[in-house]
């Protein structure tokens, strides 16, 4: 009942329409070694990572061999294709088509939002960016290839939390290895 009311209320998909052909996993895809999916929003902008910090995370990814590409939703799609230019944007209107992509995929990353534990519950390697402390457990972890990537430190400027540029995005990339295509 959760997922259904998340997938309705935050992603703006119908639980009720029928899944055509969702009643088993898709195969892994053959390239999906090399493909690293970006959730780089939330329905709550305080716990989004900044673009240009995931742009630089990319950049790097993309240096060490790694396929990269983002994921949002719908309405969300242009202003991230904007926001990552040369990058490809995903935005699915079902629910199947975005399990069918992360089945092409091999490492989720993301704020902590749904698109990281979609990924965890389908196996995947993932990193889940956010402001909590060190102590947060995020949950729900469906697998143990989950990590938490926390800021260094926070500290409150004008009644708002400072934690964005403490993010250690080298814990991120020290985790992934380089790939060498052949």
């Amino acid at each position: 009942q959760w997922i259904d009311l998340y997938a309705e209320e935050v992603l703006g998909l119908d639980p009720a329409a029928p899944m055509m052909g969702f009643q088993f996993l898709p195969a892994v895809a053959g390239d999906a070694g090399f493909r690293i999916a970006i959730f780089p929003t939330t329905p709550h902008a305080k716990k989004n990572y900044s673009s240009r910090g995931y742009r630089r995370l990319a950049r790097s990814l993309v240096a060490k061999g790694w396929q990269v590409e983002f994921v949002g939703t719908p309405a969300e799609r242009d202003v991230l294709q904007a926001q990552y230019d040369g990058f490809t944007v995903h935005a699915f209107t079902d629910l199947k088509g975005l399990v069918d992509f992360l089945c092409s995929c091999s490492i989720v990353i993301s704020n902590d939002s749904g698109g990281g534990h979609f990924g965890s519950l389908l196996g995947l390697r993932t990193f889940t960016i956010t402001r909590r402390r060190l102590d947060f457990t995020w949950r729900p972890g469906f697998n143990s290839l989950n990590r938490v990537i926390n800021p260094l430190f926070t500290f409150k400027w004008m009644g708002k939390t400072v934690w964005r540029p403490f993010i250690p995005l080298n814990r991120v990339l020290r985790e992934i290895p380089t790939l060498v295509r052949r």
